[in-house]
Order: structure tokens, then sequence, then C-alpha cells
């Protein structure tokens, strides 16, 4: 009997990596301690990396579906777009020493994950065969931590 591939399991796990690297730099930022920019850098390759293997890896295999999964994906396209300019805008007033303000940054990133982990990945489960699974896990663990 095969065993089946959950890629639900393969992104919370990474979502818990990124929110742990999220954190550290969010006390980094509190404690004022000299680690900040290194943290963010870490915290921002890591998001960068995520976003870039869910639109290349994963998105693929499920807007083609039907319209309703393509206005989905979109919109998940949309929101990475933006996490993306936000996290420039954090970078910059970073670099120049100013204050930051993560509190909007983090409220979209929060509700994004949290439709991602409830709705999305599990849709995705359910939709698609263990072989479509099994490519996209490969390119998963590949490419982003995931424990």
């Amino acid at each position: 009997m095969k065993e089946s591939i959950n890629i639900s399991d393969l992104m919370i796990q990474n979502h818990k990596y990124i929110k742990k690297l999220f954190d550290m730099f969010k006390k980094d930022i509190k404690e004022n301690n000299g680690r900040v920019l290194k943290s963010f850098d870490t915290f921002k390759w890591e998001m960068e990396k995520h976003l870039l293997i869910e639109e290349k890896a994963i998105f693929g295999f499920y807007y083609s579906d039907d319209g309703e999964n393509y206005e989905i994906t979109l919109d998940l396209i949309k929101q990475h777009k933006i996490i993306l300019e936000m996290l420039k805008i954090i970078e910059v007033s970073l670099r120049d020493e100013e204050a930051v303000n993560i509190l909007e940054f983090e409220r979209l990133w929060i509700k994004h994950k949290r439709f991602e982990d409830e709705i999305f990945y599990p849709e995705l489960d359910r939709k698609l065969n263990n072989h479509e699974k099994k490519d996209i896990a490969e390119r998963i663990v590949y490419s982003i931590p995931v424990n």
C-alpha cells in the first residue's frame, strides 16, 4: 500500500519555521540588540524562498482546474506581491535606521498563512493524485526547510 503524501504537512512545517524566524526578528527589534538586520535578512530570505516555491511548484497544479481555483490562486499571488513590497519597506527602514512598524505586515501574513494552512493546502491534498503530490513534495523538500 502506497503512503499518501501530504503537502499540507510540509507547508505548515515551513510556515512554523518562518514564524520562528519572524518571532526572533520581532524579539531583536524589541530588545534593540544589534542583531535586527541579521535576523531580518534571515527571515526575509526564507519568506522569499517560500513564496517562490508556492508560485512555481504548487500554484500551477491548482489554478488550471476551474475558474474559482484560478481566482483563489491569483488572489494568493497578489498577496505575495504585497508581502514582498512590505518586506522591502521594512528593509529600507531598518537600513536607514528608522522606526519600523511591522504590525500591518504581520496581520497580512498571519491571515495569508491561516488561509493556506486551513483551506488551500488541505484542498490541494484532496484534489491532487499521489504522483502530482510527489512532484510538488520533491521540490518543496529540495528547496525549503520543513523542520
